[in-house]
């Protein structure tokens, strides 16, 4: 056996992994942190006039960056959160974008993008609004002395934004 196997029966065997997965519940239904938040969700592929609320933990990326579009968010395994979905915190809308690997899986940790500007769609006469998070790829400076803080950009851009039949119809 080796170590890797060894560890996996060990964690299993020795309910770790159960006592990892309650005391995360327990923080996240307790709210015993200061980044416990309640927040409103909307289910992925689902319009966004649905909304529910949960119980989640937010962090920051890294330590080191302070990178304010950027979060971690955590859920209980049960939750119905999931990549796709929007989450109203901190008075912005944010998408959840991918599932993040966990070490201990006693949560899910997802990546969520801060959305700055709504997409107004126009589908079979209904105009639809949705958030997006928009990123632009290709930033650099131009070189020109008297102009030395100017970016330009390139008109390239990533865009985030929920999937669902509405969004599904915008041709790209």
């Amino acid at each position: 056996m080796n170590i890797f196997q060894w560890h996996q029966t060990h964690w299993q065997d020795n309910g770790y992994l159960d006592e990892a997965t309650e005391n995360f519940n327990d923080l996240v239904d307790n709210k015993l942190s200061p980044s416990v938040h309640t927040v409103d969700y909307s289910m992925p592929l689902e319009y966004i006039l649905n909304k529910y609320q949960d119980n989640v933990l937010m962090s920051d990326i890294s330590r080191q960056e302070n990178i304010e579009d950027l979060k971690l968010l955590h859920t209980k395994l049960d939750s119905n959160i999931k990549s796709g979905s929007y989450v109203w915190w901190n008075n912005y809308p944010w998408v959840v974008l991918n599932e993040e690997s966990n070490a201990v899986l006693s949560h899910r940790s997802y990546l969520m993008k801060k959305c700055g500007i709504e997409l107004n769609i126009n589908h079979e006469g209904t105009l639809y609004t949705y958030p997006v998070g928009i990123e632009n790829l290709t930033l650099y400076a131009d070189g020109k002395k008297e102009l030395v803080n100017l970016t330009v950009s390139s008109a390239k851009y990533s865009i985030q934004i929920a999937e669902n039949e509405i969004t599904n119809t915008i041709d790209v």
